[in-house]
């Protein structure tokens, strides 16, 4: 594949695109990610409503962040213990105090609820 310019037509990416777009149609998975994700959100914001550690958890769908306050780099070392419990995450904000929760949109649901404990597990445990 060449691309030599951005309007050139690009077939393959073309392709690719219209057949993930089809895939996003047909197994609704905005409005699941918009449904799934508010039930994920209430639960987690009731997880770590207690925690001294945690700001705020905000977002939409399966877009979302748990902001740990004034914590420079909390964000990072948490989102690498998370990586060592096999959860992929990353960070955010401007000095990396908030850890970005972004699963696909086809996560099975036992796993993205599974999730929860672990995390309030490692928040607990940062320095």
């Amino acid at each position: 594949v060449v691309h030599t310019a951005t309007f050139a037509g690009a077939p393959l990416a073309a392709s690719a695109a219209i057949a993930t777009l089809e895939v996003l149609g047909k197994e609704a998975l905005p409005e699941r990610a918009q449904t799934l994700g508010a039930r994920y959100r209430a639960e987690l914001q009731a997880e770590l409503a207690g925690s001294a550690r945690v700001r705020e958890v905000r977002g939409s769908g399966f877009m979302l962040g748990i902001d740990l306050g004034e914590r420079p780099g909390a964000a990072s070392q948490l989102m690498r213990r998370l990586l060592q419990a096999g959860y992929v995450t990353s960070t955010g904000g401007g000095q990396r105090e908030v850890l970005v929760l972004t699963p696909a949109l086809n996560i099975d649901e036992g796993i993205l609820f599974g999730s929860i404990p672990r995390i309030a597990e490692q928040i607990a445990e940062l320095d």
